[in-house]
């Protein structure tokens, strides 16, 4: 009443009524009466839209909200909201574009719109997912094509057999390994979004071997009796204090023992699977919303590890470092995979392994410049170096080895 042209007034007024009174009727007329008074307001332009969008208008709703980002780029609200409208009606290569606009343009400082980003990487993440699986049976025709030209080319057939009894998601059998005529993938159909990408994952590992293996490059990492009793020599001093905490003896010892091997096993998966993943992105563009979807359940699991105290306790510190370190390095290369979409790394700013992080993802980058096989294991040695984990393992010739790693 004292001020009759505020229009702030009345986008203040909309949203009680909006949000709080969930008065649809009166929100839309107190922001119609903001917008005739300030139609260039982002502000104002995205609360009304809102409105429309709530009440199921979209086609009124989308153009304010794209008013509402040439009036400032900057704020994430119309975006986010935009995508929203897109994908509720039915629109989601154009609900991706949106959202890849907003993740990709620099956050805002206001921490009020934190929020924001958050739930637009949440929704992006849903997006991908339901296209991923409606894409997932085409996708497998064109791995069996890869994997066909495989055959062609070398003579060994690959073989996919689902295994409902694998511990992991997904595994390759090399013929040689196993003394057979062809290879095999096993994997466990529990997802149908990332399940693509985890077997064309498994059908470059077996790639990378072969092209070391007809080069003469080819190496077997193995743990045994000998590294496993080097490790403890280096952890000795760390689990003595462990065990202070009243743990039974013999089950503190075998939780070592698995900690051991689990770090061991990681210390050689990870650098090859920057490598893969990054042919992956690259020779099969069709797998992009798989392999992201399938990405962002692994990195989630890496991310458990940092966010667990008890895990964070109850390891010694060599072991949960490299581990913290190598996660990190993981959350790195996604982000830069999928060019800042993600912010897998952030977590790990604070986590006092984040420089180290860098350093193994930079090694991994200097490694790929001129690429040859039998790299993959030189790469291997220069994470165990950075993170004093070499003797941990051994590498064998293929001649020597006498059972599968």
């Amino acid at each position: 009443q004292l001020e009759p042209n505020d229009a702030w007034a009345y986008l203040i007024l909309g949203n009680l009524y909006f949000h709080h009174d969930h008065d649809l009727g009166s929100a839309d007329r107190y922001f119609g009466t903001a917008i005739d008074l300030a139609p260039n307001d982002p502000y104002i332009l995205t609360s009304y839209a809102g409105v429309k969008a709530q009440r199921g208008n979209y086609a009124e709703a989308r153009p304010l909200f794209e008013r509402a980002i040439a009036q400032d780029s900057t704020y994430p609200n119309p975006r986010y909201n935009l995508a929203i409208c897109q994908s509720r009606e039915g629109d989601t290569e154009g609900a991706l574009e949106t959202l890849e606009s907003l993740l990709l343009t620099p956050e805002s400082d206001d921490r009020r719109h934190q929020p924001v980003y958050v739930e637009a990487r949440k929704l992006y993440l849903e997006l991908q997912r339901q296209v991923a699986e409606a894409r997932h049976p085409r996708n497998l025709e064109l791995l069996r094509e890869s994997m066909a030209a495989y055959t062609a080319q070398t003579g060994y057939p690959i073989k996919l057999e689902q295994d409902a009894t694998l511990k992991t998601a997904a595994t390759a059998q090399l013929a040689w390994v196993h003394q057979r005529p062809h290879h095999v993938i096993k994997y466990k159909e529990t997802d149908r979004a990332s399940l693509a990408h985890l077997i064309a994952h498994e059908l470059e590992h077996i790639l990378l071997h072969t092209e070391a293996h007809e080069a003469g490059k080819e190496k077997n990492y193995t743990t045994n009796r000998t590294t496993e009793q080097y490790a403890r020599r280096v952890l000795d001093k760390e689990v003595r204090k462990l065990t202070r905490t009243g743990l039974d003896a013999s089950t503190f010892d075998r939780y070592i023992g698995q900690l051991i091997t689990g770090l061991a096993n990681q210390l050689f998966n990870a650098p090859l699977d920057l490598i893969i993943d990054s042919r992956v992105y690259t020779k099969y563009p069709f797998l992009h919303t798989s392999q992201f979807v399938s990405m962002n359940g692994l990195q989630a699991e890496g991310l458990k590890a940092l966010t667990s105290p008890d895990l964070r306790n109850l390891s010694p510190r060599t072991i949960y470092q490299a581990n913290i370190a190598m996660n990190c390095a993981y959350a790195l290369f996604i982000d830069n995979l999928f060019e800042g979409v993600t912010n897998y790394a952030a977590p790990y700013r604070n986590s006092g392994m984040f420089s180290t992080g860098q350093q193994l993802l930079a090694q991994w980058e200097q490694t790929m410049v001129h690429f040859q096989p039998g790299d993959e294991y030189t790469l291997v040695d220069a994470f165990a170096q950075l993170l004093n984990l070499k003797n941990w393992y051994e590498w064998r010739s293929p001649a020597s080895q006498t059972a599968p790693t």
